[in-house]
């Protein structure tokens, strides 16, 4: 199909059309730059300015719960935080980890235990995983190391 582009009308809407596109995409483009740009500072500040830049990246939220168990050491705010990110992708193992290492900080074994489940599930031949959840249990007495699983996809 051809466009005939030989009125001035025309060529100016096509023009018009073209340079929104480039503006949308260039502003699209430029957002994602940014919130990468302030994600790679990791304090408080610029991690929250990253997710609000680009509030669906799992990864910005995950360091931003990070930054809470470690930084801030409030597994509260980690764990809110991680859950959003877990949320946003069940299938990174690191994110469920880190859950469950908040979660171990508030005495809350049996949400431990569903969160290293999930790693699992997530990663099941992954050695940093098989190695944590080993921990785990090997921690919990359970020493015959057999996990029953139940992928829900819920958290």
């Amino acid at each position: 199909m051809q466009v005939s582009l030989s009125s001035l009308p025309r060529k100016i809407s096509a023009v018009a059309v073209c340079a929104l596109l480039a503006a949308t995409y260039t502003a699209v483009s430029a957002r994602s730059f940014l919130a990468d740009v302030f994600a790679q500072h990791p304090d408080l500040k610029n991690l929250q300015r990253a997710i609000s830049l680009e509030p669906g990246n799992a990864d910005y939220r995950f360091r931003l719960g990070r930054y809470f168990s470690m930084v801030e050491q409030s597994p509260q705010q980690a764990i809110e935080t991680l859950k959003s990110a877990v949320a946003l992708n069940p299938h990174e193992a690191r994110y469920w980890l880190d859950l469950a290492a908040a979660y171990q900080l508030m005495g809350n074994t049996g949400s431990q235990r569903d969160a290293v489940e999930h790693a699992i599930v997530a990663s099941p031949t992954t050695p940093d995983v098989a190695w944590e959840a080993g921990s785990f249990y090997i921690v919990q007495g359970d020493n015959d190391l057999q996990v029953s699983v139940q992928d829900d996809r819920r958290l």
